[in-house]
């Protein structure tokens, strides 16, 4: 099983949390891998400062900060009972590749507003994630080659939460549901161009 702790906020306790895990599992006397995947590599620091003290070893611990993750991580789950990611502190390519590659994500916060909007988005992204790998009537070309130019708008805040909301209710993504909106808007009469 691979377990992805992420949230785009930083100082929700990703290290702590993702640590803590991969050493309960690895007391129990499973085969655990923490990935880092955070460039920061705080959970790296934490493996060599414990090799230096020569502390016993519950768990390997592999740097792997890179957007390949999703590719990479199965790899690694071969040899292991469970992998641990603790990921980046924000959204990004790395972000997007450890919530494909997790079958599992713990999103840790804190009890704040702010920890509850960066949590709120965080949810958004991992659903989006996970229906777009479960979306069979998509070829199986990936989403960079199907889509390759992307576009930005400005709008309130408060949009943004009733589009949110109305993807969510028709159970597809964000992304998907404007596409749709805007190809009917726009329909393509030049034959593909």
């Amino acid at each position: 099983m691979i377990v992805a702790l992420l949230n785009q906020k930083g100082g929700v306790g990703k290290t702590t949390l993702a640590l803590h895990l991969a050493g309960h599992w690895g007391r129990q006397r499973k085969r655990v891998t923490l990935i880092d995947a955070d460039p920061q590599g705080s959970a790296l620091d934490w493996s060599e400062q414990r090799a230096w003290r020569r502390f016993a070893r519950l768990f390997g611990v592999v740097g792997l900060a890179r957007d390949t993750l999703h590719r990479e991580a199965p790899e690694l789950a071969r040899d292991a009972d469970h992998v641990v990611i603790e990921g980046p502190p924000r959204i990004a390519a790395l972000l997007r590749s450890a919530l494909l590659a997790a079958d599992a994500v713990l999103v840790p916060a804190q009890p704040s507003p702010f920890d509850g909007w960066a949590s709120a988005e965080m949810l958004g992204l991992i659903a989006e994630a996970w229906i777009k790998t479960l979306d069979h009537s998509v070829s199986t070309a990936s989403a960079s080659d199907l889509y390759t130019a992307s576009l930005t708008v400005d709008i309130t805040p408060a949009l943004r939460g009733r589009i949110k909301i109305a993807a969510f209710q028709r159970g597809e993504t964000v992304a998907d549901m404007l596409r749709a909106l805007l190809t009917r808007e726009f329909p393509d009469t030049d034959g593909g161009n």
